[in-house]
């Protein structure tokens, strides 16, 4: 239906926030994200015969952008004591968890234990980021008088990155001996734990679609696209850092 080429250019502001209430406390975190949101061609090869026309874009169909974080005094529990209670009842071998290989725990008469249950300044929080990409072309032409057919061919193109750390500090000096035989204290000044997860995505699809005119008066279509196949590659990993009172 086009006489002439055709460009498009398209801008898009992502803008995301979030409120975090952990211990009464609230904590803030916003995220604003400007790209190109889409890039189109179309060009018109034979407008006057049978209307055959080419086409080329870009889309950016999603976007991965959040983040959240938090902070807090916990009186009660800690990351430190959930690790080692959840190696305890899951059965883990001990000298393998991140709390006996950081210092901050250790093994009494077989069992892995540590004196930190709470009374911790905690913080953290999660940044998500990246997005999916659509490359496209397609061709549409006339088949019959006021039959258009089309088909679209749409090579996917992503990432997908999320970094998580929750932190935990014995600011009030609780934890300040250093008992390494029956784990009743440790010099603990802080606690942390960073996850990491870093992905690319690809994938391909089409799209058919057929357009009827009646005259001048109403036209109509239908469109039909096949399952997209996509294939993610994902890297992870988990690190943990332990400081000492005495700056080990």
């Amino acid at each position: 239906q086009l006489n002439m080429r055709e460009v498009t250019v398209g801008l898009s502001n992502s803008s995301y926030g979030d409120n975090a209430t952990f211990l009464s406390n609230v904590t803030q975190s916003s995220v604003n994200d400007i790209h190109i949101d889409d890039i189109g061609a179309v060009i018109p090869v034979d407008p006057h015969r049978n209307g055959f026309s080419i086409a080329i874009g870009y889309n950016r169909i999603s976007s991965f952008s959040a983040a959240t974080s938090f902070s807090g005094f916990n009186p009660n529990s800690s990351l430190i004591g959930f690790e080692v209670g959840d190696a305890r009842m899951n059965k883990v071998d001990p000298t393998t968890t991140m709390s006996y290989i950081t210092g901050v725990a250790g093994i009494v008469n077989g069992v892995l234990t540590t004196p930190v249950n709470g009374r911790v300044q905690q913080s953290g929080g999660y940044d998500e980021g990246g997005g999916m990409h659509a490359f496209s072309l397609g061709a549409g032409a006339e088949i019959a008088e006021g039959l258009d057919v089309g088909m679209s061919l749409h090579l996917y193109t992503g990432s997908y990155d999320y970094q998580r750390q929750f932190v935990e500090a014995d600011v009030n000096n609780v934890y300040n001996g250093r008992d390494t035989v029956a784990w009743t204290n440790v010099d603990l000044t802080q606690y942390s734990q960073h996850d990491n997860i870093s992905a690319s995505i690809s994938g391909i699809g089409a799209t058919f679609g057929l357009l009827y005119h009646w005259s001048d008066i109403a036209s109509m279509g239908i469109t039909a696209a096949t399952p997209s196949s996509f294939h993610v590659h994902e890297d992870y990993s988990t690190s943990s850092q332990a400081l000492f009172d005495n700056n080990d």
